[in-house]
């Protein structure tokens, strides 16, 4: 199964496709893969989804944007175990390779790393090529959404740096 976050929160297996939207719901899924594999608190979820805003009801509502995250892909005939439960938070349990962002931030890593000016070519062009739309575009007003896009975005020049030259 693959993630994308570039543009619209989407979840990809095979020939089925699942577009999570840009809700709260897409917002927690987008916070826990942007930590694939580590686990991620309801606080810090709730911190990064309303900051000083939230509620004494928002650690339920993170609760309840799972189980539909849960349920979405469950209907659309996808895996639901990818957001698995641990005692006072959620991890997504993928490999940071199923994630777009974090195969363009290796992809340029590897092409600022490469001997052959080819295979640096190659690489940053890969990674430009990943780029299908701004990163997590559904949130703009979301502090996480623009400090990751923020770093992504000088990410994206390094690439076009190293492919140019």
């Amino acid at each position: 199964m693959e993630f994308h976050l570039f543009g619209e929160v989407r979840a990809v297996e095979g020939e089925r496709e699942l577009t999570l939207g840009n809700g709260r719901p897409a917002a927690v899924l987008s916070l826990l893969l942007l930590e694939p594999s580590q686990q991620v608190s309801v606080d810090r979820l709730v911190e990064q989804l309303w900051g000083e805003d939230a509620s004494a009801g928002a650690p339920h509502a993170v609760r309840v944007y799972v189980s539909r995250l849960r349920a979405s892909l469950s209907r659309a005939g996808l895996d639901g175990s990818v957001i698995v439960a641990r005692s006072g938070g959620y991890r997504a349990d993928v490999p940071p390779s199923a994630v777009d962002l974090f195969r363009f931030r290796d992809l340029v890593d590897r092409a600022r790393s490469a001997r052959r000016p080819e295979e640096s070519f190659e690489l940053s062009e890969a990674a430009l090529s990943l780029w299908t739309a701004d990163p997590l575009a559904g949130f703009p007003y979301d502090d996480f959404a623009v400090r990751e896009a923020e770093r992504l975005g000088e990410m994206r020049l390094d690439a076009f740096e190293v492919w140019a030259e």
